[in-house]
């Protein structure tokens, strides 16, 4: 089950069942980490839809 978690450093980050940060595709391609700061609602989101399409 993927999880949105939070640190003081980071912020709202998810990660994937096995503790792996989740990275995900900008615009242009390319792949970041899933921070979204002080964004617990996206955090929450993008966990929640990970884990009902793993795919996407």
């Amino acid at each position: 089950m993927h999880e949105a978690r939070h640190s003081e450093e980071r912020g709202w980050y998810v990660v994937d069942p096995w503790g792996h940060m989740v990275h995900v595709h900008q615009p242009n391609g390319e792949l970041r980490a899933a921070f979204f700061e002080e964004d617990r609602e996206a955090a929450e989101a993008l966990a929640e839809r990970l884990d009902e399409h793993p795919e996407a």
